[in-house]
C-alpha cells in the first residue's frame, strides 16, 4: 500500500538517528567514485545525492540518463537505497506545475526510478511568512502516486506536511 504504521515509522527513525553519518562535499564526482568510496570505502547502507546536476557525466542531454542508470546499477549490486535529487527547471504553464513529461527533457529517466517526484512552490504571492510547496509523486513502484501539500518556515528551515491527497 506505501504506507507505514506509526510504530514502524517511529522505529525507524530511531534507527536512523543512531546510523553513521558521512559527508563527501566532492565536486563532480562520478558513479563509479560513489561505488568506490561511499559505499566500499565507508559501508553506508543508503546514499542521498543532494544535487545531480554536480556529478560528473557527459554534456548532453543523455548525461543525467547515463548517471541514472549507473547509480541504479549500484544500487542493485550494493543492495542498498540511493535517494537522488536534482534541480531541474520546469514549468512554462500558467500554473508553473511540473509534470512527469518534464523529465523527458533531460533524458529517459523514468525506468531507473523507483518514485519520481517533483518539490515545486505554490506561493502566489510573497507576502507570506510560511511559504507552501507542494510534493509532486509522479512514479511510485511501492505505492500510489501522492501530492503532498508542505508548509515551508524559512525561520527553522523546516517543511512541516498540510495535507496528503492520493
Amino acid at each position: 500500500s506505501g504506507k507505514l504504521p506509526q510504530e514502524t515509522l517511529e522505529t525507524a527513525i530511531k534507527r536512523i538517528e543512531k546510523a553513521p553519518f558521512y559527508l563527501d562535499n566532492s565536486p563532480q564526482i562520478s558513479p563509479a567514485e560513489i561505488n568506490e568510496r561511499i559505499i566500499t570505502l565507508y559501508g553506508l547502507k543508503l546514499i542521498i545525492i543532494d544535487s545531480m546536476e554536480l556529478l560528473r557525466h557527459s554534456k548532453n542531454l543523455k548525461g543525467f540518463e547515463e548517471v541514472a542508470f549507473k547509480l541504479k546499477q549500484i544500487a542493485a549490486k550494493q543492495n542498498i537505497p540511493i535517494i537522488l535529487f536534482c534541480k531541474l527547471p520546469f514549468g512554462g504553464s500558467d500554473d508553473e506545475r511540473p509534470y512527469k513529461e518534464d523529465f523527458r527533457r533531460y533524458g529517459n529517466l523514468d525506468p531507473h526510478a523507483d518514485i519520481l517526484g517533483y518539490l515545486y512552490n505554490t506561493n502566489n504571492s510573497k507576502s507570506s511568512l510560511t511559504e507552501k510547496y507542494c510534493l509532486f509523486i509522479c512514479k511510485n513502484n511501492y505505492g500510489d502516486n501522492q501530492n503532498i501539500l508542505l508548509d515551508f518556515n524559512p525561520e527553522s528551515i523546516t517543511f512541516s506536511i498540510r495535507e496528503a491527497k492520493i
